[in-house]
Order: structure tokens, then C-alpha cells, then sequence
């Protein structure tokens, strides 16, 4: 299939939108996210008078840069879904002769311009939700080989450390929790072999991967699926299975997309404004053209809208697997996470909690340590630091704000307990990741 539009015949700039991931066949799903990015791309050419051309992925992008056919164009998006070497070399050429922006996946060796989703701060807020819910038993779902996939799982895993929750490998499909690499086994599934055109699992293969993860006795409270896509299937093979949701095991999603036939308000999950995300990367090649940006290295993630949605709408602890000394400790342990999302930043944060708890402080002092094995203290300080450490890396907030917001009283208060973890001040810690990333 090849697919050529010229969205505006005449201006004064002409940029070219590669779309390297469409498949030979249309899949509605994924049909209906290229159409609202190009949607977005498109409205902001009109705004701006750029005209713009569409290739897919049938493009030979050998012969395309060797006859210096990009020279027409003053600018090149790049929309793919995962890295090939073959494809990566040529891309990487090209950014030396004319300004790319990539969409949703970083570029090759991550150095690029790029536009894409906050995945960290989408999974913050879903964490966030399942705690609220007195969900801790947090599993991943993915079986996608792709970078917007690893990019979510290693927020889950940076967040689970963050909760201090329990981390079990049969809670993950798609991640290697040591490695950190794709991890795709699954009996009587050779991965390589059934792999489509996005280097996501095929359609046919996943409930075997659904039926391996989610058995009754070993699956968690509560699973985030590295997109919607993922999440709705499950939902129509729980249906089957006699799985309820989200009774047996909550669900959450990850784009803002819903299957022909579902219900748009059961998934709780993120909602991504692909328009906008379009709109924003043909806006960053107009800055660069206009001497507004530099020509490389802009970086811009874009935060998704947090929807609430049935398939979290239960409590935790309505299944009676576990003995009853250990559904009294995962209560308490979940109701202070909760709590604690929303209050660390208070100055009697010890104080607020036990009166929400209905407990005298010095009591709640000590059933905390019992159950979580620290001090309320020393666990509060390590939140706040890694509360700190995420807006320091994520923010351009000043280190006085970052250390109000925290809950820190004193800046040197706030030295102190950073250093214990980092072995720096917050300034010197930003500075290195400055460093870092030049």
C-alpha cells in the first residue's frame, strides 16, 4: 500500500509525514489514532500555511535519501512504532541534512526531537488511583516489543519502588523485572514467530498469554495494561473466563481508546490527546524553521487526562485468598498509602493520618513500623526524596518550591535527607543531569 496526500498545494513550507508504522492491513484500532494525529498535523499546517505530504511505510527509504529526494521538504515527522537497524541508520543520516520531529517513540539513540505522552506521570496517576482504592498487589501486562511499551513498564517498576510494593515477577507479562528486557515466553509460542507488523504479539496468540498470567490463585489485585487496546481485549476474554472486573482483579488502561461495542466509561485508564500531540510536533518544525528552537534535541511530553472508570470501581480485599491476619495488615498498609499520596506534604502528617485512622498517635507510630518494617519517619523522609528527585528530573520548578511541595521544612533539612540517598545536594543533583544529558 502506498498513500500519497498533499494536504496544501502551495506555501512557503513543505514537510513531509513519514508514517513508518501502518501495516499492509488496516486495523481499526490503530487506524483510528494515525487518523487523529494526522488530523492534528493537518489543522495546525492549515494555522500555519505549511503544506504537508504523506508517505507510509512502503517508502524505500534508501533510495529516498540517496537521491536526495528530502531536499523538497523542509522538515520530516517520523511516526514508528519500534526501531529496526536498517531503519534506524537511514533516519539518523537524514537528521544531518534536514530538521525531524518523531512522534510518540523517541528517535534512535534518544537524541532527537521528539513529541510524545508523559508515561511517568500517566502511571503516577493511575498508581495514584489504585492506592486511593487500597490497591497494592499491582501487576503489568504488555506484549509489545516497542519502546512506548518499555517506556510505561519502566515507569511501573520505578513507582512500585517509589510505594515500596511488593514487586513478583508472575505480576509482569512482557518485561524481564531483573534485565529490564522483553520478555515474551509463553508455552507452545515462539515470540519471534508471532510478532505483526507493530512488533506487538498477533491478536490470535494473546489469550494464551492471558491464560498463562491470570490464573485465580497467583494473578494480583490490580493490572495495568501497557495500552487500552490490551485492557479491552482482556475484558472480553475475562467475560469468557468467568474473570470479574473489577471484583477479581481491577483494570486499567493506558491511550483513551475504546473497542467497537464497549462501554467508553468501564476502562479507567489515560487518556492521550493525539490531535494535540500532532498539532504540537508540525508546531516545534515551524520553531525550528523560524530560528524560534534549535534544530535538535527538543524534547516535549505531553501529560494525558486521568478518566476513572468502573474497572476500578471496587475495594481491594474483596477476594478471601489470604489469611486474616494478612488482609488486616494490607488494609492498613493500604489505607497510609492513600493517606499519604495526598498528605505528605503536611507539617503533623503522622498526626492526620492516625486521626483518619481512628488511631492514637503513638499506637499508629507503632503498628506502622510493625507492618512496614521502618520507622514512619525514615519512610515518610524517603518519600519525600523520591517525590523530590522526580520533580527535579521532570520539572523546571525552582528547588525552594520543590522543597515546600514536598513537605521539607528547612532547606537544610531538606540537604540533609537528599544527601543520605544521592550523596549530593538537590542543586548538584540537577546539575548532573544536565551534564548528563548534554
Amino acid at each position: 500500500m502506498f498513500f500519497l496526500c498533499i494536504i496544501i498545494p502551495v506555501s512557503e513550507y513543505s514537510i513531509l509525514f513519514l508514517d513508518l508504522t501502518a501495516p499492509n492491513e488496516i486495523h481499526p484500532e490503530r487506524f483510528d489514532k494515525d487518523f487523529k494525529l494526522l488530523s492534528g498535523c493537518r489543522n495546525e499546517c492549515l494555522a500555519l500555511d505549511i503544506s504537508m505530504e504523506i508517505f507510509d511505510r512502503d517508502i524505500d527509504l534508501d533510495f529516498f535519501f540517496s537521491t536526495g529526494s528530502y531536499k523538497k521538504y523542509r522538515g520530516i515527522i517520523v511516526f514508528y512504532n519500534f526501531t529496526r537497524p536498517e531503519t534506524d541508520r537511514i533516519l539518523i543520516k537524514l537528521e544531518k541534512f534536514i530538521p525531524m520531529v518523531y512522534l510518540l517513540n523517541p528517535p534512535p539513540g534518544n537524541k532527537g526531537n521528539f513529541i510524545g505522552s508523559d508515561d511517568l506521570a500517566g502511571i503516577n496517576d493511575l498508581f495514584a488511583h489504585l492506592l486511593s482504592r487500597g490497591f497494592t498487589r499491582i501487576g503489568f501486562f504488555s506484549v509489545a516489543m516497542a519502546g512506548w511499551a518499555k517506556d510505561r513498564f519502566l515507569a511501573y517498576k520505578k513507582l512500585i519502588g517509589r510505594y515500596r510494593l511488593l514487586l513478583k515477577q508472575e505480576w509482569v507479562c512482557g518485561f524481564d523485572l531483573k534485565t529490564d528486557k522483553y520478555r515474551l515466553e509463553c508455552p507452545g509460542i515462539v515470540p519471534a514467530r508471532c510478532l505483526d507488523a507493530h512488533n506487538q504479539i498477533k491478536d490470535e496468540y494473546i489469550e494464551l498469554y492471558f491464560a498463562q498470567y491470570f490464573q485465580p490463585d497467583f494473578m494480583p489485585e490490580a493490572v495495568m495494561f501497557a495500552n487500552d487496546y490490551l485492557a479491552n481485549l482482556f475484558i472480553g476474554y475475562a467475560k469468557k473466563n468467568n474473570i470479574k472486573i473489577p471484583d477479581d482483579i481491577a483494570v486499567t488502561g493506558f491511550d483513551g481508546k475504546t473497542l467497537a461495542g464497549q462501554d467508553r466509561n468501564f476502562l479507567t485508564g489515560i487518556r492521550q490527546d493525539f490531535p494535540h500531540i500532532g498539532a504540537m510536533a508540525v508546531r516545534m518544525l515551524h520553531e525550528i524553521f523560524t530560528s524560534a528552537r534549535s534544530s535538535t534535541g527538543n524534547r516535549i511530553l505531553c501529560r494525558g487526562e486521568f478518566r476513572p472508570g468502573r474497572s476500578t470501581a471496587s475495594v481491594a480485599g474483596k477476594r478471601n485468598h489470604l489469611p486474616r491476619l494478612e488482609k488486616k495488615s494490607e488494609s492498613f498498609k493500604n489505607s497510609v498509602l492513600a493517606f499519604l499520596s495526598e498528605c505528605h506534604d503536611h507539617k503533623h502528617v503522622q498526626n492526620n493520618i492516625a486521626g483518619a485512622l481512628g488511631l492514637n498517635p503513638e499506637y499508629f507510630l507503632t503498628k506502622f513500623k510493625k507492618i512496614f518494617k521502618t520507622g514512619f519517619i525514615e519512610y515518610l523522609n524517603n518519600y519525600r526524596v523520591a517525590r523530590a528527585e522526580f520533580l527535579l528530573k521532570n520539572t523546571k520548578k525552582k528547588i525552594t518550591e520543590i522543597l515546600y511541595e514536598t513537605g521539607f521544612e528547612t532547606s537544610q533539612h531538606f540537604n540533609k535527607e537528599f544527601k543520605k540517598r544521592h550523596q549530593c545536594t538537590p542543586r548538584d543533583y540537577r546539575k548532573q543531569l544536565k551534564n548528563h544529558k548534554n
